[in-house]
């Protein structure tokens, strides 16, 4: 990380550590996530630095990596299994068509008109 010629200037190919930055972590300073100097035990886990949003209502628990990546929160992808086709009535895969408000409420009155058929 330093040179012989003094301890400031210091460098560090991040790819070489266990936690190769990528996406937008890249263009972080170090300082984010290294607060007060400390270098080593710096957790790598999403929730040490992002708390889970209220939208998620506890739902999807600390596993940010099966629907998010590094490159930003959105658009975001959700392979799990559920309980309706994910493209349902046109939604186009997007959480928020069916979840407006938070992952643990349903508003199917977005594109349905009263209850559902108790005929099919």
């Amino acid at each position: 990380c330093h040179t012989t010629g003094g301890w400031q200037g210091a460098s560090l190919d991040h790819n070489l550590t266990g936690f190769p930055l990528t996406g937008r972590h890249a263009g972080i300073g170090c300082a984010s996530c290294h607060g007060g100097g400390s270098y080593q035990g710096t957790p790598t886990a999403c929730a040490s630095c992002h708390g889970e949003p209220g939208y998620h209502a506890g739902v999807l628990g600390s596993d940010c990596a099966s629907c998010h990546d590094t490159g930003g929160w959105l658009p975001a992808r959700y392979n799990r299994g559920h309980s309706f086709n994910m493209n349902h009535e046109g939604a186009g895969r997007s959480c928020r068509t069916c979840h407006p408000n938070s992952l643990g409420s349903t508003d199917c009155s977005t594109c349905h008109d009263g209850p559902p058929d108790d005929d099919d």
